[in-house]
């Protein structure tokens, strides 16, 4: 079917729009419309007004048809809503051609379809709407993933709505688009049930004040309205630009779909973010009526044809725009977050569709661990949702040491504002090291079959306190106070259960005592153009010690700082990864500087055979794919600076490796390089004991993509 004629150009669509979203290139101004209580007149009057304007563009005969274009990305990927770079499984990409005519009638044609899996995913096909546009709004009832995760929810404008929804005033805001003279007045209504027990939305309509067009309308669901067990939060945009100064058409359609396990809080979480965009619309065109019989989707092409589209983007630059890449605002949605819509309108409720109460495990070693200094341990907790917070209670016990271990805290379920948030601890193991050597599924392995324990234990008991002073995908800062008591770990397991031949390296000793701490703790996430990100975290202490060996307290201080910096390629072919650690302390007892050494930090060297009070750590990573989804080739490089009770080292180490299925195994071959060092390792007694130089046989390394560790 061709176009007729050229496409016509919206009346300042995308500066309407573009201010909703928080750019204001042609805004006159914005301003509070106004406290106004719930289901109050002004705010009844204007929904009512767009509720009669909704039903206007069906009996406008000025406009008959139109046809336009839309292209879209949608990412599949794994997420931890504590902290942590999203994981991507799948990228799909998407080009269509929208219809529309009087009456309603729809159809839309795919004209290009593409996707590349960047984990292994087999049997994995989207609904159909996550590919496809909302012409009409929605009905007067919402429907969401082919009504499998959400159906008959009433719309906030449908007839009789006003039954079951209140509305509030909230704020308002004037823009000024090009070519017309007056502004436009748009105005914010909250919504919100009046039963949060029934399946409704909770979210924002954003009107237009004259006629009551809907310009924006932007929702989660309450829990009752999820269908799938699975879903953990469903939140829709949809956005409309003004055409010829008349017609409120598509412009941008926004989703995001988390999904958990319904009975365990493991918080790790499948996430699918989805933007649409129509552009190039012609009204008014010849559009036989008989187009419009049949299935409203049709594919143009077959598979083949459909993934050879010229498509306009590459298939991954909408990962800033949807919030995947690092840096990017939180959710899909910007704005449309839980914290932003649900927060504001009530927060004390609970809005998430999976379970109120839940197994919970802060990750899979919690459930199952092993290692020299606590011997097997198994533990399980329980999930508690209290309107915007959660409870959360975990026990365990560590069978090699006979003892229990125990932890309880209440944090908030989200980002959110100066949030407080508590906890205790009994027993809670801490890694001297100054990062993780390893994934902790793989380090429970190494230490029951091979005898090679990643992790060197000390144990705290105590309570902190703390407040949020701000947080989001872009960063967080929180002040924390605490207070606890240290003690050493033992080595329990002398040798693994299966192989009674191989003995476990000796645990670290650190200063036992008591401390009370004050920490700011602060993360920094940006984006560096469309292929480079930075994610920075730092911890700034200052405390006061009173140790069981020492006579009087002392104070100290301790700094920690971890960046990473990371490239891609625009097709996700090679990649660069830039890390750099900085510890520094003062008069801190041993369990405030850090083990480096072996895994993560001086591959090559013994493991965890270095010691530092101040010390600086470095190193860069390279990898390009050889072999699409199977091979990838990898190049190491790094180096530290150590220093110790007047002793300091200046290790370093070079290495290559290859990297199988998409990277998620990593087989590495690192080499110390440079002089001969003798290495150091601190003892509460006599300070610092020499050790023998480092290996000079390098060594071989298999390992887990790091993004994964936080699940394990």
């Amino acid at each position: 079917m061709g176009r007729g004629r050229s496409p016509r150009r919206p009346t300042g669509a995308g500066a309407a729009l573009g201010l909703l979203l928080g750019a204001l290139p042609v805004a006159a101004g914005a301003q509070e419309a106004g406290p106004e209580p719930w289901n109050g007149p002004r705010a009844a009057a204007l929904v009512e007004r767009a509720r009669d304007r909704r039903q206007e563009p069906l009996a406008d005969s000025t406009l008959r048809n139109y046809r336009a274009d839309a292209t879209g990305h949608i990412y599949f990927f794994l997420d931890r809503e504590e902290a942590g770079e999203p994981v991507l499984l799948r990228a799909d990409q998407v080009a269509l051609e929208l219809y529309w005519a009087q009456n309603g009638r729809t159809r839309q044609v795919i004209r290009g379809m593409r996707s590349e899996e960047q984990f292994p995913i087999k049997n994995f096909a989207y609904y159909l709407d996550r590919y496809t546009v909302i012409q009409n709004g929605f009905g007067d009832e919402i429907r969401v993933g082919e009504g499998r995760d959400v159906a008959d929810v009433p719309h906030p404008l449908a007839p009789g709505a006003d039954s079951i929804y209140d509305f509030r005033l909230a704020d308002s805001m004037t823009i000024r688009l090009p070519g017309r003279s007056e502004p436009l007045r748009v105005y914010e209504v909250q919504v919100r049930p009046r039963d949060f027990g029934v399946a409704a939305i909770v979210g924002s309509l954003f009107l237009e004040r004259a006629r009551g067009d809907l310009v924006r309308l932007a929702f989660t669901f309450t829990p009752s309205a999820y269908l799938d067990p699975r879903n953990e939060r469903v939140e829709v945009a949809l956005e409309n630009a003004l055409w010829e100064g008349r017609y409120w058409l598509p412009r941008e359609q926004r989703l995001l779909v988390r999904r958990e396990i319904p009975e365990l809080d493991l918080d790790v979480g499948t996430v699918i973010r989805a933007v649409l965009r129509v552009t190039d619309y012609e009204l008014n065109v010849d559009i036989p009526r008989a187009f419009f019989a049949g299935p409203p989707v049709i594919l143009a092409e077959g598979p083949e044809g459909l993934a050879s589209h010229d498509f306009s983007e590459g298939l991954y630059e909408g990962l800033a725009d949807v919030g995947l890449a690092p840096g990017a605002e939180a959710g899909t949605l910007d704005a449309v977050d839980v914290d932003a819509i649900a927060g504001r309108v009530l927060r004390e409720r609970f809005l998430r569709g999976v379970p109120r109460v839940r197994f919970y495990a802060p990750n899979a070693s919690a459930v199952l661990r092993y290692d020299r200094g606590e011997g097997f341990v198994t533990g399980a907790g329980l999930a508690y949702g209290i309107g915007e917070h959660q409870l959360t209670v975990y026990a365990a016990r560590a069978w090699g040491a006979g003892m229990p271990i125990f932890e309880i805290a209440a944090r908030p379920l989200s980002s959110a504002r100066a949030a407080w948030f508590a906890e205790a601890y009994y027993n809670r193991p801490v890694d001297l090291g100054l990062r993780p050597a390893a994934a902790g599924v793989l380090s429970s392995l190494a230490a029951a079959t091979i005898g090679e324990d990643y992790r060197d234990l000390y144990f705290e008991r105590g309570v902190a306190l703390g407040r949020e002073l701000g947080a989001d995908r872009r960063g967080s800062l929180a002040l924390v106070l605490a207070a606890e008591r240290h003690r050493s770990a033992a080595r329990v397991e002398r040798t693994p259960p299966i192989d009674n031949n191989v003995t476990f390296r000796l645990v670290r000793p650190i200063d036992e005592g008591d401390q009370v701490t004050l920490a700011l703790l602060g993360r920094s996430v940006a984006t560096a153009g469309r292929r480079g990100a930075g994610d920075t975290r730092f911890a700034l202490e200052a405390g006061w010690f009173q140790g069981d060996a020492a006579e009087d307290p002392r104070w100290f201080a301790a700094t920690s700082f971890h960046a990473l910096r990371s490239w891609r390629g625009a097709d996700l072919r090679w990649g660069v990864d830039l890390r750099s650690s900085i510890r520094l302390t003062s008069g801190a007892p041993l369990q405030h500087g850090a083990l480096l050494g072996g895994r993560n930090t001086l591959p090559g060297y013994e493991i965890r055979s270095l010691y530092g009070e101040q010390l600086v750590l470095a190193d860069v990573e390279a990898w390009a794919t050889a072999v699409p989804r199977w091979l990838r080739v990898r190049g190491l490089l790094g180096g530290a600076w150590a220093h110790a009770a007047d002793h300091h080292e200046v290790p370093a180490y070079a290495g290559v490796g290859l990297g199988f299925i998409d990277g998620i195994l990593r087989l590495d071959y690192a080499l110390p390089i440079g002089s001969r060092y003798d290495l150091f390792l601190p003892d509460p007694a006599d300070g610092v004991i020499p050790v023998p130089a480092a290996i000079r046989n390098g060594a071989l390394i298999l390992s887990i993509d790091p993004r994964l560790w936080p699940f394990l």
